[in-house]
């Protein structure tokens, strides 16, 4: 994580931490399928490690659905809560 990224409450995040996905920017959500966008919106308030970040800011998150298929999505650093331990 080259950029210096914070959460939604100004706090530091790094690769590893685990945040809470507060929301989901509508410009992902209408690039997907309906489906898509069900998986994502069942995942907002769900506990994620950050599993790194591109040049642009943004964090990876990844997760697995009910069906057990692994996804992963881009999400800027706002859109999360880190959990302090």
């Amino acid at each position: 994580m080259d950029k210096k990224l914070t959460d939604n409450q100004g706090r530091s995040l790094n690769k590893g931490d685990t945040v809470k996905l507060q929301t989901i920017p509508l410009e992902l959500l209408l690039e997907l399928t309906e489906t898509e966008q069900e998986v994502l919106r069942a995942e907002i308030g769900n506990k994620h490690l950050i599993q790194g970040s591109d040049r642009h800011g943004k964090i990876k998150l990844e997760f697995y659905d009910t069906n057990d298929m692994l996804h992963s999505i881009l999400v800027d650093a706002s859109c999360v809560t880190r959990i302090i331990k």
